[in-house]
């Protein structure tokens, strides 16, 4: 959540999230996970992400938040 969310999850999500609409869910990938993802606004997402995959995940977004915007 919070006023990147998006962009950082577009950094690794071929899905156009501007075009998907608030309280969609979709499956897609996120880099090579498959991922389910909720938007509930252009600022706040949930991913559903297998537990195994978690980790990956989780490094890939911090590696995203670091780079400038």
């Amino acid at each position: 959540a919070g006023p990147r969310a998006g962009w950082a999850l577009a950094s690794g999500c071929p899905l156009d999230l501007e075009a998907l609409p608030d309280g969609a869910c979709t499956r897609t990938v996120f880099d090579r996970v498959e991922i389910i993802m909720i938007k509930y606004t252009s600022e706040h997402y949930r991913l559903e992400i297998g537990r195994s995959f978690a980790p990956f995940v989780w490094d890939f977004l911090v590696a995203v938040a670091r780079e400038p915007s």
